[in-house]
């Protein structure tokens, strides 16, 4: 184990250490999970300050949740109504209850967090009387497909470019 000393004091130098279970810190940098960090970091600055609008909000997800870790589906809401971001952590389908958003031309868009791609979908109903939406994540069912779902009006959805 290497040592250095700061202040009198010997600490492990993490950083190079070549023992435990992730060796070293410069190493793990490059982990696909540190990778993926990335991503989401980048993805929640491009909505600038409107990131300070979220709140936890369940009441979006009208059906299709589920408490199995692997199945979960998070979900928050701008403080506004402008717009809301759903986590799933599966590709399977479940139900938005858009009474929770305000209703002005609402768009969607998907985005991978482990690839950093986006994938729009089609344009929400412009009825207003539509309270639910059924959502299915792209990709397969399978542990680890999960996806982020912005539902928001043009401003909100054009920071993120599809590919």
């Amino acid at each position: 184990m290497t040592y250095i000393q700061i202040h009198n004091r010997p600490h492990v130098h993490f950083l190079i250490a070549e023992n435990g279970c992730s060796g070293s810190a410069r190493g793990a940098i490059n982990y696909p999970g540190a990778v993926h960090m990335g991503y989401i970091s980048n993805f929640l600055h491009q909505l600038g300050d409107d990131f300070l609008k979220l709140r936890p909000n369940q009441r979006i997800i009208a059906a299709g949740n589920s408490t199995d870790y692997d199945a979960h589906i998070q979900a928050t809401v701008a403080s506004d109504r402008s717009f809301a971001l759903i986590y799933s952590a599966s590709d399977s389908e479940y139900t938005v209850n858009l009474s929770q958003l305000s209703k002005r031309s609402l768009k969607t868009i998907w985005c991978n967090p482990r690839t950093n791609q986006y994938h729009p979908t089609a344009d929400l109903p412009s009825n207003r009387n539509v309270n639910t939406l059924k959502m299915n994540p792209p990709g397969e069912f399978v542990k680890g497909n999960d996806w982020v779902l912005v539902i928001g009006n043009d401003q909100v959805i054009g920071r993120f470019k599809p590919d």
